[in-house]
């Protein structure tokens, strides 16, 4: 069943991908009128581009379970840059305490963006995924089919970037029902061996649980040439009771124009 599901997902997805672009006219456009590098670093939430990322996350769990996940993530635009489709696949492995070690493929995301407003300092997106209960094993996913309505803004100002994302999550079960918001702030001077350093406290109200959980992110990367990026990031609980207590992760980003 997974299977089959995971061949119609990646077809559907590479039908979209295949379709030319509404926008595809403006790829006469001048070197003058391409994004800068600075634009060009992945990081903003609501940027809508054509890109392949691969990345290795480690991940201890509170319930002693430890996972490593890769997560290959395709996304494509399209209505000159208006949309995007976005499809998550993580493969996982994963230790767990008193039984034997499971891997499969993890719950699988869909993503439909939709960018309302893009100025050269305000952007904003609506969003809306869709991750479903494709895993074969518990330890490997959330045991549910969930919707997420996203709404992000983001504020640029030279090497400057604010974003803030809400977010809302309907789960099938009701136990993943969750809502809250992340206020994201990113530095990007594009040095010789670093280009950005983004930081990030989600604040999420766990519905079901009625507790508040509080979270750090750090993320920094360095862009290359022709929108080639790596990044290193970590996640770690500021407070509430988090299902994750560490997690690590190491990242590649293609982008395209």
């Amino acid at each position: 069943m997974t299977s089959r599901l995971l061949g119609r997902l990646v077809f559907a997805f590479l039908i979209v991908s295949a379709t030319p672009s509404l926008g595809q006219a403006d790829d006469r456009r001048s070197d003058s009128a391409k994004p800068s590098p600075v634009e060009k670093t992945g990081i903003d939430p609501t940027d809508i581009r054509t890109r392949i990322e691969a990345a290795y996350t480690y991940t201890e769990r509170a319930n002693g379970v430890d996972r490593q996940n890769i997560n290959l993530r395709l996304e494509r635009e399209f209505a000159g840059q208006s949309f995007n489709l976005r499809l998550d696949i993580p493969f996982i492995a994963a230790d767990i305490p008193d039984r034997s070690s499971e891997e499969g493929i993890g719950d699988i995301g869909v993503r439909l963006n939709y960018r309302y407003m893009n100025t050269p300092g305000r952007s904003a997106v609506l969003g809306a995924t869709l991750t479903l209960d494709s895993a074969s094993d518990d330890s490997l996913g959330d045991g549910t089919t969930k919707l997420t309505g996203v709404w992000v803004n983001s504020w640029r100002k030279r090497v400057w970037m604010l974003s803030m994302v809400g977010l809302a999550t309907w789960s099938e079960s009701g136990d993943h029902d969750r809502a809250g918001v992340i206020p994201i702030v990113a530095y990007q001077p594009m040095r010789k061996y670093w280009s950005y350093v983004s930081l990030g406290v989600p604040v999420i109200r766990d519905l079901s649980d009625d507790e508040t959980i509080t979270i750090g992110l750090v993320r920094i990367g360095k862009v290359f040439r022709d929108g080639r990026v790596l990044y290193a990031g970590t996640r770690y609980n500021l407070s509430g009771n988090s299902d994750d207590d560490f997690v690590a992760t190491l990242g590649f980003r293609m982008m395209f124009d």
